[in-house]
């Protein structure tokens, strides 16, 4: 078991303090507020220690925008001010975390000193030979398209999954109060959508969080007063002021919490809960064929019901949508990346070109990264998967399976409608505490499981 060292904890006062800092500045002053969040989220991921999670992840915040609509709103609604004071450069502030994570990562990963245990080198090595095509395509493009840096922020946070490996160990303990103060975060988030118009994509990603958080310790009678409204929050939120999307999330992740606390036997939970895992995974598959076998490109009257409006996402939005992107693949494949890459969409009777992407975690890769780094990226997302899968199975940390199911569960059950799993701001949240929870899950238990014959994952 690793030593519980005070430099890997990972809540840091001061960091938090900052972060806080920076949110009170986006909400004055939000274009300078910008590039103060550059500097911040550099240090942050040049540091690579524990403690830059929380902190980051309250970096991913603009509380002006975030008071400017609700939750799963568009990221600018309503900020036409904002937008003509932009000069173009900013977008660059927001680029480069993802990048420097790449960067940071590959530094780590020749270093000597990481723990490298069950670090999967050969994943990392053909992820990186990817992102030179990446480098080369982006390149190729540059000055053609406003959006060139796309696929390089989006691969580079695919590989946030090495980057969250590489960071250094901590104890059960630890990894307990990092999942912890996510939920705290999910909880202040919530109450505040709650309490006041107040939104944004970050609801996508701390949601599955605060669920299996408050559901696995109300199960376990612990935290119970945190737990119970962190877990009616989430729900109330999620059921009457969210989208679709959220509330499958949500529901995803308080039964995954309780199929894991029913079947806590290493041996039997693994089994039950993997079969979890493939039958959602099978369920979305089946929805997404159908979705796009159906196409609906005409009126039709849908239920005002919960069945009525699943039905019309996914067959008279959704898959008029995954149709077309699939149709533009198989018609011009593209071996470089192709960022922003638009496609006819036919939807109610018209033709129209469709500039938003494929609201499709496995099409939005291919799309975005072209036909060799996209499927490179693809493995990493079902590595992780299944890497989570394994902690979850072999490690009762209940801080290990908060962070490893809300990946899950952002991936899997997520990456049907919304691939945001991937995009900045958000990816970096998921993927990062998903190799963090691979990585500690196996230091603790790894080398017992394979002395044994049963290993996991």
């Amino acid at each position: 078991m690793p030593a519980e060292f005070a430099s890997n904890d990972p809540i840091n006062w001061f960091l938090i303090l900052i972060a806080v800092g920076y949110l009170v500045l986006s909400y004055v002053l939000l274009v300078p507020s910008v590039w103060v969040r550059l500097l911040f989220a550099a240090f942050l991921i040049l540091r690579m220690k524990p403690d830059i999670v929380i902190p980051y992840c309250l970096s991913c915040l603009q509380l002006k925008l975030n008071f400017m609509e609700g939750v799963g709103g568009d990221m600018f609604t309503g900020t036409d001010n904002f937008a003509m004071a932009m000069t173009g450069y900013e977008s660059y502030a927001f680029a480069i975390p993802p990048l420097l994570i790449s960067v940071r990562a590959a530094f780590a990963a020749a270093d000597k000193r990481s723990d490298r245990s069950h670090f999967p080198m050969w994943l990392y090595s053909v992820w990186a030979l990817g992102g030179i095509l990446v480098l080369v395509g982006t390149f190729m493009i540059l000055g053609i398209t406003r959006g060139w840096t796309g696929p390089m922020r989006m691969y580079s946070i695919v590989g946030g999954l090495f980057y969250g490996m590489l960071m250094p160990r901590m104890s059960p303990r630890q990894v307990d109060r990092l999942a912890t103060g996510m939920a705290c975060i999910c909880l202040a988030y919530f109450l505040t959508a709650l309490a006041t118009p107040f939104g944004g994509k970050l609801v996508f990603v701390l949601g599955p969080i605060g669920a299996f958080w408050a559901t696995t310790q109300l199960v376990r009678g612990t935290r119970i007063p945190l737990a119970a409204l962190t877990l009616v929050a989430t729900g109330y939120t999620s059921l009457f002021l969210s989208t679709l999307c959220v509330f499958g999330t949500w529901v995803w992740s308080v039964t995954a919490a309780w199929i894991v606390r029913a079947t806590n036997r290493r041996g039997r939970g693994y089994r039950v809960f993997s079969a979890y895992v493939v039958a959602t995974a099978t369920l979305c598959a089946t929805l997404f064929v159908y979705g796009v076998s159906s196409r609906i490109t005409e009126n039709q009257k849908y239920e005002n019901t919960l069945l009525g409006r699943l039905e019309y996402k996914l067959y008279a939005d959704r898959g008029p949508i995954w149709y077309g992107c699939i149709s533009a693949l198989m018609e011009e494949p593209s071996l470089l990346p192709t960022p922003e890459r638009a496609f006819y969409v036919e939807w109610l009777g018209f033709e129209k070109l469709w500039p938003s992407g494929p609201h499709n975690l496995l099409l939005e890769l291919l799309n975005q990264l072209g036909m060799v780094a996209g499927p490179i990226a693809i493995v990493v997302m079902v590595y992780t998967v299944c890497g989570c899968v394994g902690a979850i199975g072999r490690d009762p940390n209940s801080g290990v399976r908060t962070l490893a199911a809300a990946a899950i569960c952002s991936i899997v059950v997520g990456g049907l409608t919304l691939p945001y799993c991937i995009g900045d701001r958000l990816g970096e949240n998921v993927l990062i505490p998903a190799g963090m929870a691979i990585a500690n899950s196996w230091s603790v238990y790894g080398p017992v499981l394979r002395a044994r014959g049963m290993l996991r994952g």
